[in-house]
């Protein structure tokens, strides 16, 4: 026989057994006395429940919970860094440029930058906080006076054209630029028609060129010689 066979044989065997039932509570077992679910004292109920036929007499396993995590405890704040200490107060302004120390703020510390006869060179560094009557911002170099307003210029003009110029002021005469003219304004004036008149520029190298955009009126005024005006269907230019 088996190994596998002997051991069916042998469940068959147990179940064979004949096992006594308690009449109080269904329980198989032995003998009476071995029971533990006997009659109250009043014979009312028994005393406990009587126990269930399905395996493990019906209790259930509960799953307990789970235990309750550790307790971190949080690092320790990081303690702040000492505040630097305040700088040293400097010696007191004594130059002219600078009022009297009255108050508890920082002193000029304008020494060897300021004079002590005026206060028209008054130069303090800029990382102090400087107090001085005349010193400028930090960092900013005085403003330069304002120069003379840009005044007006002249400049002849050769009028080798037959228009209506030419017939009022004659073959030469001069005309005056204000200082917001541009170049567009000047071809207006001496050439009305452009489609029959052209301005040209001669220089004081001698040489001449077709006024237009290109040109700044700055550069007429400094190397200009002067204006020609001439028709487009003109066979022989302007000697002038």
């Amino acid at each position: 026989m088996s190994r596998s066979e002997r051991y069916k044989e042998y469940e068959r065997s147990y179940t064979r057994r004949v096992y006594r039932e308690c009449k109080e509570c269904g329980h198989a077992h032995r003998r009476r006395e071995s029971c533990d679910c006997w009659d109250s004292d009043d014979g009312s109920e028994p005393r406990t429940p009587p126990r269930d036929a399905r395996p493990g007499h019906g209790h259930v396993q509960i799953a307990l919970p789970p235990p309750p995590p550790a307790a971190v405890a949080a690092p320790a704040p990081a303690a702040a860094p000492a505040p630097a200490p305040a700088p040293a107060p400097g010696p007191p302004c004594g130059y002219r440029c600078c009022p009297p120390q009255t108050t508890t703020a920082p002193s000029c510390h304008c020494a060897g930058s300021c004079t002590r006869n005026g206060m028209s060179e008054c130069r303090c560094p800029v990382l102090f906080d400087c107090r001085c009557i005349a010193c400028p911002q930090p960092g900013m170099a005085p403003l330069p006076p304002p120069g003379p307003p840009p005044a007006d210029f002249t400049i002849p003009v050769v009028d080798c054209s037959t228009g209506r110029n030419r017939t009022r002021n004659g073959e030469s005469y001069t005309i005056t630029i204000a200082p917001g003219a541009i170049v567009d304004d000047v071809i207006s004036l001496l050439a009305p028609d452009r489609r029959r008149k052209k301005v040209i520029v001669r220089w004081k190298d001698g040489y001449s060129e077709k006024l237009d955009e290109l040109i700044t009126l700055d550069e007429i005024k400094r190397k200009g010689k002067h204006l020609v005006v001439e028709d487009r269907d003109r066979e022989r230019r302007c000697a002038y």
